[in-house]
């Protein structure tokens, strides 16, 4: 079976569905599909390179012909519902997150760092400051979100792919300029059985 990384469905047209294939950071996917026919027939995106690994599939709130996915070759845009696409960044991407304009979107890169987007997704920076102040042999997959209701506010959660457990959760009050270097984690009365490991042994998976 052809194991999926990232769905989305369209919000105006639920017929029409994006497949990301193949499980981050792994392999074994054949691209993006799209359905226009609610999932009757499929047919392959135009990427370039074709990933082989998707970790997210994104229609934001603030523009609805917009596609972006998340992979092993970087970052795929679509500004005409998937009919076209175009590389916006090169660097493996474990997660995509944007705000509710779209004037601030942020990226986790795999094992490395965070880069962050101010013209809805078309180029996007690298945090050098963050990589700095990241072991490199530890980090793993970076998660990220960015809350619906305050756009200046933003989490990303780091995996150690050495203990396969949280290495660090950062918090940012100001779109991702600055990211406070406390960290964060649930407390252990709100994790499923008491569990501080709340990756479940997955700090390079999830």
């Amino acid at each position: 079976s052809l194991e999926i990384g990232g769905v989305a469905v369209h919000p105006d047209d639920p017929d029409i569905i994006f497949v990301g294939t193949g499980e981050y950071p792994g392999s074994g996917g054949t691209g993006v599909y799209r359905t226009t026919n609610g999932g009757l027939n499929w047919k392959l995106m135009p990427l370039s390179p074709t990933p082989v690994s998707v970790s997210k599939m994104l229609i934001p709130p603030w523009g609805h012909s917009f596609v972006f996915a998340a992979t092993n070759e970087g970052i795929f845009r679509s500004t005409d519902t998937g009919e076209t696409w175009k590389r916006v960044s090169m660097s493996p991407t474990s997660d995509l997150a944007t705000s509710t304009t779209g004037g601030f979107m942020l990226a986790g890169l795999q094992n490395f760092t965070t880069a962050r987007s101010t013209n809805l997704g078309e180029s996007w920076k690298t945090d050098w400051d963050l990589q700095n102040g990241l072991p490199e042999e530890v980090v793993g997959r970076i998660s990220v979100a960015i809350s619906p209701s305050d756009s200046a506010r933003a989490y990303i959660q780091v995996g150690d792919r050495e203990k396969d457990k949280v290495y660090v959760v950062l918090k940012s009050t100001n779109a991702g300029l600055f990211w406070w270097s406390g960290i964060i984690t649930p407390p252990v009365t709100a994790l499923s059985g008491g569990k501080t490991n709340y990756l479940g042994q997955q700090g390079t998976n999830n």
